[in-house]
């Protein structure tokens, strides 16, 4: 596990469970989010600063299976560019293979968390519930 003083818990509780993906497969934003009660915004913010030596932040992609950003870096269109080709090299050397349009493989990629992982992370979620709905934009703010 990675303990460090610079880390809020909010990290550490990330990280913990972004380093129990499986090798050979990724998930998303939203599935860690909804397992830590958070929202895919706040992971993608929390994986910029992730240690690389101990966490495997290349596991971590969009819902839609694309490869996001890596290093706190996007690519251009999300798939493309410097940071997205070092996280398909790195996917790849773990048998993670890719659809033509550069997604990931469905076989690769889990949408859902395996209750075995949130198991041993102590997986305890609270609903998360919109509180309010802002008439100007179609953005919920939410009760964390």
């Amino acid at each position: 596990q990675i303990m460090s003083k610079e880390l809020t818990e909010f990290r550490e509780r990330v990280y913990a469970l972004v380093e129990k993906i499986p090798y050979g497969k990724a998930t998303s934003y939203g599935a860690i989010a909804f397992a830590l009660g958070s929202s895919p915004r706040a992971i993608g913010s929390a994986m910029k600063n992730a240690s690389f030596d101990h966490v495997p932040a290349h596991r971590v992609c969009a819902a839609d299976r694309r490869l996001g950003g890596f290093g706190g870096k996007k690519g251009h269109g999300w798939n493309f560019g410097p940071a997205a080709e070092r996280k398909k090299r790195l996917l790849e050397n773990e048998g993670v293979t890719f659809e033509k349009d550069g997604r990931i493989a469905q076989d690769h990629f889990l949408h859902d968390l395996p209750i075995h992982l949130l198991q041993t992370f102590n997986y305890q979620h609270e609903p998360v519930t919109p509180i309010v709905q802002s008439r100007s934009r179609k953005r919920r703010r939410y009760d964390i």
